[in-house]
């Protein structure tokens, strides 16, 4: 018997209605979603770790900076929206 396919289109029906459920912030009269400035945030926050670690020479010591970078911007990020927007 050919294996059965599954739709899914129904586990994607839920996430249609969290969409909205974000926390906007306004600026200047406009809505922001919430995550946009977690994003700003790890970002203007990872550029400046980045000059602290190269001016403290622990650059060259952290491993493979394609990967460190990321996971620290990510890392940055999911944590500024712990801290500010968790219910």
């Amino acid at each position: 018997m050919p294996p059965r396919r599954r739709s899914h289109g129904l586990v994607l029906v839920p996430l249609v209605f969290c969409a909205a459920c974000d926390p906007l912030i306004d600026v200047a009269g406009a809505f922001f979603p919430a995550w946009i400035l977690c994003i700003a945030v790890a970002l203007v926050a990872t550029t400046f770790l980045r000059f602290v670690f190269a001016r403290a020479h622990l650059e060259p010591s952290l491993g493979p900076l394609l990967v460190v970078y990321p996971s620290l911007a990510t890392a940055i990020a999911l944590t500024s929206w712990l801290l500010f927007f968790r219910r």
